[in-house]
């Protein structure tokens, strides 16, 4: 069996990340070596995978034959390569941009159409929700680096004043945080997942977050219209039955709308939140750790995908 996978680039790093977590999972079932990902940014793939097996090619060089594709955030390639994909596969599947919404329980797993394409095609819509296809939990290594603060936010200047320890990555003003250069994918997990706190940003180092058990900040990526605040307000609907503490409840629910702009705070109240963080770390991580286990019980993104390929 051979899986093509399209992906363009949009948030160079959560676009590209996602897209490599996805392939990596499905290797489960399908050798590296039968896995190509197309894209307009292969320069930044093979930065992220430097010893990666799978074969990564420009969208323009698309000439393969491939059982089941992947079309990435929606993207659907120019009519050209639908012909050639029309020949040779079997079944492609959309796959949305997780979220945090509930209108994916009912858009999920649902028959679609592409304009050019006579092959089966699938809606997938990734998601917290619990008809979603759910969140892709697949760290790409087992490997923890310690650091307290491991910050990749869109806006990282909104919390540097009150952190200072930990590392901060693609900021180039100067701060406390040890910057971090660029590495490949591997090595950035290793820092999430060997933090106290992340303070993360866009849809892949969310998902990896949410599967954790360590205390994260998530800031959303920016839309026009602040259309954004909605998935940000579904995210705070559903975290916040895994908090005990409601003081601890709230202040987590004050600094995610702060980091997106739903609410503001002074620099003083914002150093009384993160103290009273540190001072109730253990109830703090305690709801995280049950997210985790939230999500250990649930069917993730990769089984739900691999379920779809296997009964083909």
């Amino acid at each position: 069996m051979k899986l093509g996978i399209f992906s363009t680039i949009i948030d160079n790093f959560g676009d590209a990340g996602f897209t490599i977590r996805l392939a990596k999972a499905m290797t489960k079932i399908i050798t590296p070596k039968d896995i190509t990902i197309y894209t307009d940014y292969v320069d930044l793939f093979y930065k992220m995978v430097p010893d990666t097996e799978i074969n990564i090619k420009n969208f323009k060089d698309y000439n393969d034959k491939n059982d089941i594709i992947f079309f990435m955030f929606q993207h659907i390639p120019d009519q050209n390569t639908l012909n050639k994909i029309n020949k040779s596969s079997k079944k492609a599947l959309i796959i949305d941009y997780f979220t945090t919404e509930k209108w994916a329980d009912e858009a999920n797993d649902k028959m679609s159409f592409v304009n050019g394409l006579k092959i089966s095609v699938e809606y997938i819509v990734p998601g917290l929700s619990d008809n979603s296809a759910g969140i892709l939990n697949f760290p790409l290594t087992s490997t923890t680096k310690k650091t307290k603060n491991n910050v990749y936010l869109y806006s990282p200047e909104k919390v540097l004043k009150i952190l200072k320890l930990g590392t901060i990555w693609g900021y180039k003003k100067e701060t406390n945080l040890k910057k971090m250069p660029f590495l490949p994918q591997k090595e950035f997990d290793s820092y999430l997942l060997g933090a106290k706190y992340n303070w993360i940003r866009g849809e892949d180092s969310f998902q990896l977050a949410l599967n954790s058990g360590i205390p994260f900040f998530w800031e959303a990526y920016k839309q026009k219209d602040s259309i954004h605040h909605t998935k940000v307000k579904a995210f705070i609907e559903f975290i916040s039955p895994f908090f005990k503490n409601e003081s601890l409840k709230q202040k987590y629910i004050k600094m995610t709308n702060y980091l997106n702009d739903i609410e503001k705070i002074d620099l003083k109240e914002l150093e009384s939140i993160y103290d009273f963080y540190e001072e109730n770390y253990t109830a703090l991580k305690e709801a995280f750790e049950c997210i985790k286990l939230h999500f250990k019980n649930k069917t993730n993104l990769q089984d739900f995908l691999i379920k779809k390929v296997t009964f083909l």
